[in-house]
């Protein structure tokens, strides 16, 4: 018979034998066939048709709802059904245990009901629970309220109570929410306050899996295990009261979850540190802690103390000047001028409590904030010596501009001081190379042409104060003008030279500024001149409608070096090391000046030396050692 002669009406297809094997003792029940589809039916039945049950739906909705439910129930019960059902109770066993969970299954129960429930609850676009024995349960935190008592009390306990139910955190945060039920105060009390007595034994799967007496046996036992999931009511029940583990190299331990094999076995969170150790000898040579009495003790110090009192710096309990110390001391920072920074450079605080708020065109009432910004332009050899030190900042920054006009052979100067909220800073270092061909040679030939360098700066000013507003556009105004010529007693126009300090990077460094922007940024509030009482405005007698925020920006500044721009000429007649000598002096051609009033760190005028050399130039290791600054070996260095 050709393939041509052969015909089918596609009506008479033969289900079954569709297993492998055929039929034969190695398959499952039914034979050699998987008894799918499990639900059949003519094709000459029409989709649209809308008789019997379905008259008030459309497209057969109840009768395919009633036909899903049924091939669903075929399923569930076949051989693929129980596997399907088996894998999800292990995966909600090998969930992770929350407190709201219950019993051993740690995300509920699954039951093949319940997805027979949902399907038959589509057709009217149900949704219900997956998981828990009661699919059709309230998730939220109310409980059931049908108003019938029996009723309630039943659908209330298939919810909640039973310990294959869902766990639902919405139900049970308001008794979490009370310290003896709540896990973060109990793991205070077992894993910071009191230290633990069980041992630190690692159990093996096999003690976890049949184990009575081992911690956390996984049937039961003292301790642990099933049994006691299930029976676990209060503190006493040891460490599966809400998952806290008794073992000292844990904080939570309970059966299942992502650290079990299939649902067998227990989850472990370790703890990095035995926090409770704190009171050993091997404990304090490795770490500093304050216990939790401690701690409590510190935050009670506060309790009937004034309001404005700040808790005390907990640093200070753990005894940093005993030797080998493993904390660094710090700053006390309730300590005014030497502790905190709006006290100790004089920034201010416009945040504080107890300050004058009648009227703002008042300011605070005690003049400006920020002693720095409100500083005026003075004029000096040497830059101000303030009894109060007004002039302290985070980083020292200052622009001199040279009077040229003066007699004074140490250089008569105009400060101006900004605050330190740099922006941007660049140091930009040029070289000119010309470049030259000759006949015959295929590459470049290069011939120096000289060297430059230029700073660029940005920086942001702002008015904290009211008084501190016209002051600081006063020294804005000044430094612009230092861009235009200055003219002698003859009438001779000159140009103006400037001394820029910036921390010890540059120090009265001398040059010229040959750029200059000032903007505003759009976030800047802008001072309006108008009474806050009475709303008039006062003429501009004490204030002009100006931002209360600028930013300078395109500050180009072009040093003048008091050295001749070369190669720095240092001394190498140091420590020599493996045929290796390192500096021993360091030449005047310091672009960067690391140098305060002071001195410098290039020649050691500030007292210390920037370069030294230990005793022994070779380790433990016999591994030689060069200089207090960096340790390597000397054949890297050769």
């Amino acid at each position: 018979m050709g393939l041509l002669d052969l015909t089918t009406d596609l009506k008479s297809l033969r289900y079954g034998r569709d297993r492998i094997g055929g039929g034969s003792s190695r398959d499952f029940v039914g034979g050699g066939s998987s008894k799918e589809p499990f639900i059949t039916q003519s094709i000459n039945s029409s989709p649209g048709d809308t008789g019997g049950p379905d008259f008030l739906l459309r497209a057969n909705s109840l009768q395919s709802s009633l036909t899903d439910s049924s091939r669903m129930f075929d399923y569930l019960i076949s051989p693929k059904g129980i596997q399907f059902a088996l894998k999800q109770n292990l995966l909600s066993r090998t969930a992770v245990r929350s407190q709201a969970s219950n019993g051993p299954i740690n995300d509920g129960i699954y039951l093949s009901t319940s997805t027979l429930a949902q399907v038959a609850t589509n057709v009217a676009g149900g949704h219900l629970l997956k998981q828990g024995i009661n699919p059709f349960a309230n998730t939220t935190a109310n409980a059931s309220n049908t108003g019938i008592g029996i009723v309630d009390d039943v659908a209330n306990f298939l919810s909640d109570s039973l310990p294959l139910s869902a766990p639902f955190y919405a139900k049970k945060v308001e008794a979490i929410k009370e310290v003896k039920n709540n896990r973060l105060t109990q793991l205070v009390d077992y894993k910071l306050g009191v230290a633990a007595q069980s041992s630190n034994q690692f159990n093996s799967f096999l003690d976890n899996l049949v184990s009575g007496t081992g911690v956390g046996g996984f049937l039961g036992g003292v301790g642990g295990g099933l049994l006691n999931n299930l029976l676990a009511t209060s503190k006493s029940a040891g460490q599966k009261y809400n998952s806290i583990s008794l073992n000292k190299d844990e904080i939570l331990r309970y059966d299942g979850g992502p650290g079990s094999a299939l649902g067998i076995g227990q989850t472990s969170l370790k703890r990095v540190t035995n926090t409770q150790e704190y009171d050993t000898p091997e404990f304090k040579k490795k770490f500093k802690l304050l216990n939790y009495s401690g701690i409590i003790s510190a935050a009670d110090s506060k309790v009937g103390k004034s309001k404005d009192q700040i808790l005390p710096d907990f640093r200070a309990s753990l005894d940093p000047e005993e030797a080998n110390p493993l904390i660094s001391t710090t700053l006390n920072y309730q300590s005014g001028a030497n502790g905190n920074f709006e006290e100790r450079v004089n920034i201010g605080n416009p945040g504080r409590r107890n300050k004058n708020l009648s009227n703002y065109n008042i300011g605070t009432g005690t003049g400006p904030l920020d002693k720095l910004n409100a500083l005026p332009i003075y004029q000096s050899t040497n830059v101000i010596n303030a009894g109060n030190n007004i002039k302290n900042d985070f980083v020292k920054f200052r622009i001199g501009i040279l009077d040229n006009n003066s007699n004074n052979p140490e250089g008569l100067k105009r400060y101006i001081h900004f605050r330190a909220f740099i922006d941007s800073f660049a140091d930009n270092y040029g070289a000119q190379w010309g470049e030259e061909k000759f006949m015959g040679r295929a590459e470049s030939f290069f011939r120096y042409g000289g060297f430059n360098r230029s700073i660029t700066m940005g920086w942001t000013l702002a008015a904290q104060s009211v008084d501190e507003l016209i002051p600081m556009y006063q020294k804005l105004n000044y430094l612009a003008s230092s861009l235009a010529p200055d003219y002698s007693s003859n009438g001779y126009m000159q140009g103006n030279i400037a001394y820029l300090t910036f921390g010890g990077y540059c120090y009265e460094q001398p040059g010229i500024i040959t750029g200059l922007n000032l903007s505003y940024p759009k976030e800047s509030p802008f001072e309006i001149d108008v009474d806050s009482k009475t709303g008039a405005n006062d003429g501009g007698k004490k204030t002009k409608e100006l931002p209360m925020i600028m930013t300078v920006t395109g500050f180009e500044f072009k040093p003048i070096h008091n050295f001749v721009p070369r190669l720095q000429q240092n001394d190498y007649d140091g420590l020599k090391v493996n045929g290796s000598t390192f500096v021993s002096s360091w030449g005047d051609e310091r672009y960067i000046a690391l140098r305060n009033k002071n001195g410098n760190n290039y020649s050691g005028d500030n007292g210390s030396e920037t370069f030294t050399v230990p005793s022994s130039t070779t380790n433990q290791e016999g591994t030689n050692l060069v200089g207090d600054v960096f340790t390597q070996e000397a054949k890297g260095l050769n």
